[in-house]
């Protein structure tokens, strides 16, 4: 039984040692700088395309006020044909949901492979200390038991020997 115990302590650590490295702050940092700059590199371009897009309109706004003001018939053509060209919509950008599905697999991998193990490994590293803890008041209980029985017996031996005159010692 006392095997068991000291075998279950050795895996216990050496499982253990190897989560050490994860614990450190410094990857935690490292793990959140990730997954703040994966979130900004899936979402970047949506969200640019939609700024694009509001931009695009301001500047038609601005092109219709200035062609109110505008005398020259060549820039009322040139602002209308420019016009015409952002209505034919070269500048409305689609996501396909293809991507968002494509984003959203990619960041569930990161956090699977990536953020969970971490955040196991500080969960393994106080369950550990508790095992480890929990093993080593077993081996003592099983010590103070064996203890006694086995000096008993050593006595009991002495004293055949002693009886038997050989003086403590074996044939």
């Amino acid at each position: 039984m006392q095997n068991m115990y000291k075998s279950l302590i050795d895996f216990t650590e050496a499982t253990k040692s190897s989560f050490d490295p994860i614990n450190d702050p410094r990857h935690y940092v490292m793990e959140s700088m990730t997954l703040a700059l994966l979130l900004i590199i899936i979402f970047a371009p949506s969200i640019f395309a939609s700024s694009l897009h509001t931009d695009v309109n301001k500047i038609k706004i601005a092109l219709h006020d200035m062609m109110l003001d505008e005398r020259d018939r060549n820039k009322l053509q040139d602002m209308q044909q420019f016009i015409n060209y952002v209505d034919a919509r070269p500048f409305k950008f689609h996501n396909d949901p293809l991507h968002y599905v494509m984003e959203s697999v990619s960041l569930a991998l990161f956090l699977i492979i990536i953020f969970a193990p971490s955040m196991f490994a500080s969960s393994l590293h106080t369950d550990v200390n508790k095992i480890k803890t929990a093993l080593h008041d077993m081996m003592l209980d099983e010590r103070e038991l064996k203890v006694p029985q086995i000096n008993k017996s050593y006595d009991d031996d002495d004293v055949l020997l002693a009886d038997s005159g050989h003086g403590g010692q074996s044939q």
